[in-house]
């Protein structure tokens, strides 16, 4: 949404992303979105996705990049999306997060900050998280696959949660 200038204060721009939601849930295609926007991405932002926008894809799979947030942690954003999850909100029924970016490969990340990723993991339901990682080097300077899962196993998760997160495939390829 960010790249796409998307105001989701404006009911226009509203209005526009629920109507390619819509054309895909017509066309049976699952959405990858990146739904964060530019400056501030808060939980009102979050709720008027889930509220105005999700409800035009009932039948396709909606991943989210980043876990939704822009930071790529799990956030108060993310627990929208979780909450509904929990609470078996019918919006949120093929609801997806991607990890990438989510751990970082330098090592940054303390102790604590990896822990309430893994809590967030857990409250969403792993069997919802897919392992992503985003433009790999040269072109995006991230880092390969192989050196983003390094990363994600030192989440504190057990050996069979991080089997569950290794074997996810998305619906839309399977």
């Amino acid at each position: 949404f960010a790249n796409a200038g998307v105001d989701l204060k404006n009911p226009e721009h509203v209005a526009k992303v629920k109507r390619f939601f819509q054309a895909a849930n017509e066309n049976r295609m699952a959405v990858v979105a990146h739904v964060r926007t530019r400056g501030q991405f808060l939980p009102e932002h979050a709720r008027i996705i889930l509220e105005q926008i999700f409800p035009a894809a009932p039948d396709i799979p909606i991943q989210i990049a980043h876990m939704g947030s822009a930071s790529g942690q799990p956030d108060s954003t993310t627990a929208v999306f979780a909450e509904a999850l929990l609470a078996k909100d019918p919006r949120a029924k093929n609801l997806y997060f991607d990890i990438t970016q989510t751990v970082l490969t330098d090592g940054s990340q303390s102790t604590e900050e990896l822990a309430r990723i893994a809590t967030a993991l857990r409250r969403i339901g792993l069997d919802r998280i897919l392992f992503g990682t985003d433009m790999t080097l040269p072109v995006g300077g991230n880092p390969p696959p192989r050196e983003h899962w390094k990363a994600v196993r030192k989440l504190p998760l057990t050996d069979a949660e991080l089997r569950v997160l290794a074997s996810n495939v998305p619906p839309y390829l399977r």
